[in-house]
């Protein structure tokens, strides 16, 4: 097969050449197949098996060997964007911790922090803060106890979820919270997708962003597990102005059914991005 050319312009983190993105792609298909066929039994062992399934093929991927200013920034960004939610009684719990960098800046800040994954392969280090706990998990359930937990967070994570566990997940992270706690949610928003690799060459996401969600599927989700309050998180980082979810589900809504080259101007604007981006604060 031959390799197609870029259907979008190249992101500037992205270096790879044509042949490997389209490897990447062809490969990361391949995976999310077999999850959006499988049955939730067959998920629960797939999860960590296809993400240590996709970094061992995909040597180059980006969460693996990206190391840049620009990632040391959005760091920086999402420690200031939480911090007005942290002290030091905190119990904080990231889900979907990756190379777990977050978490150790976090540790400092907070009583204790627990840090979950599917996959071990990008969160080997052979330092970790004493507050510090890892836990292996299903891509599901957690292993931390109930009402355990003051915020939790997650970044890039709802995406990757099969659209059947995505709200058991949610009643999952309910679960743990104490009362008042709270849940952060960043996860790309549809209307500016497809987000992964398929970004290059395809319309929709079709690589291991198994479904990609807007205000409008987060809002109803979350307050169905029992979430009181949902609001979108606007404003420079350390500055948190809280909206109301459904007020950014209706601007989606506008948005949606706008004209295509419209939509498009509107979802590549700073408004667009600072509206709809999509950052959730549900508390319990």
């Amino acid at each position: 097969m031959a390799t197609p050319h870029l259907r979008k312009p190249r992101r500037a983190e992205e270096q790879r050449p044509v042949e490997r993105l389209f490897q990447h792609y062809l490969i990361e298909k391949e995976i999310s197949d077999r999850l959006r066929n499988a049955t939730r039994a067959q998920r629960l062992e797939l999860y960590s098996r296809a993400y240590d399934e996709l970094f061992q093929r995909v040597a180059d991927h980006p969460q693996i060997t990206r190391k840049s200013t620009a990632d040391t920034r959005r760091l920086e960004g999402r420690v200031n964007m939480l911090r007005p939610f942290l002290n030091k009684n905190t119990r904080f719990l990231e889900i979907g911790a990756g190379d777990c960098a977050l978490s150790f800046q976090i540790a400092p800040l907070v009583k204790e922090v627990h840090a979950v994954d599917v996959s071990m392969t990008i969160s080997q280090r052979e330092w970790k803060p004493e507050n510090f706990e890892f836990h292996l998990i299903d891509g599901i359930d957690f292993a931390t106890a109930d009402q355990s937990i003051d915020l939790a967070f997650s970044d890039q994570l709802m995406e990757h979820l099969h659209p059947d566990d995505a709200c058991e997940q949610l009643a999952n992270i309910h679960r743990t919270l104490a009362n008042g706690g709270r849940y952060v949610c960043i996860t790309p928003s549809r209307l500016s997708g497809p987000h992964d690799v398929s970004y290059y060459f395809a319309d929709a996401a079709e690589g291991l962003h198994l479904k990609e969600y807007g205000y409008l599927d987060l809002v109803p989700m979350m307050r169905q597990v029992g979430f009181r309050g949902v609001y979108g998180l606007i404003g420079p980082s350390g500055w948190n102005l809280l909206v109301p979810g459904i007020a950014l589900g209706w601007f989606e809504r506008l948005v949606m059914f706008s004209p295509t080259a419209m939509r498009h101007r509107i979802m590549n604007s700073g408004v667009g991005r600072t509206l709809l981006g999509v950052a959730v604060c549900a508390t319990k």
